[in-house]
């Protein structure tokens, strides 16, 4: 579930994943949502559409998303992997 901060009013649900949600962030323009999962994927979502963008597949389940101001994504693993991935790169 997607909630608006200052509202708490329910923005959206979205069923992301097999497994739990391990950590999620919003890029900055705030229309997209990064989620990684202990099921090894990280998936982009459109909030405007509710869809998934792209998912891509890790060999350890992603515990942790960085995002920079150029929305560039660092992501570390259960196994001790660090992904470095941008946006374009996705899907």
């Amino acid at each position: 579930i997607v909630w608006e901060r200052n509202s708490r009013r329910k923005i959206n649900r979205i069923k992301a994943h097999s497994k739990g949600i391990t950590d999620c962030k919003f890029l900055s323009n705030s229309r997209f949502l990064l989620t990684c999962s202990e099921d090894r994927m990280i998936k982009l979502w459109s909030i405007d559409s509710n869809h998934e963008v792209s998912c891509n597949a890790v060999e350890g389940a992603p515990n942790s998303i960085s995002i920079s101001k150029k929305d560039r994504i660092l992501i570390s693993d259960s196994i001790g992997r660090v992904y470095v991935m941008s946006i374009h790169g996705l899907g």
